[in-house]
């Protein structure tokens, strides 16, 4: 397995906010997997952010429905904030986007106020 130039790596912002950084792929996920397992207890309340997350292949959209099974096995809740746009669109082209819990992007005002 090559190893990855940017690894993974979770911050701890208080709360159940945590922000994911580096890459989610094949080569971290096993850790990635490890490194997060006793964050899922009955009842808690999770939020992934993962504007950190500079890239994310087939194995890291695996890996955020695993954390998504943990989540409803564990009967708490998960929230992605800042889901990459590619990874919304493998969601939805594998037609598994309602499995994948996120946080819409902050709307855009396009507004002109005159």
């Amino acid at each position: 397995m090559a190893e990855s130039s940017n690894p993974f790596a979770l911050v701890d912002e208080g709360r159940g906010n945590y922000r994911l950084k580096g890459e989610l792929s094949f080569s971290t996920a096993k850790d990635a997997l490890k490194t997060t397992s006793t964050l899922f207890a009955p009842a808690s309340r999770l939020c992934f952010d993962l504007s950190g997350v500079s890239r994310v292949d087939s194995a890291g959209v695996a890996l955020l429905l695993e954390w998504m099974r943990r989540a409803a096995k564990a009967r708490s809740e998960l929230r992605y904030r800042h889901l990459p746009q590619h990874v919304r669109e493998i969601a939805r082209v594998s037609g598994i986007e309602h499995l994948i819990s996120a946080d819409s992007p902050e709307p855009v005002d396009r507004s002109v106020s005159g």
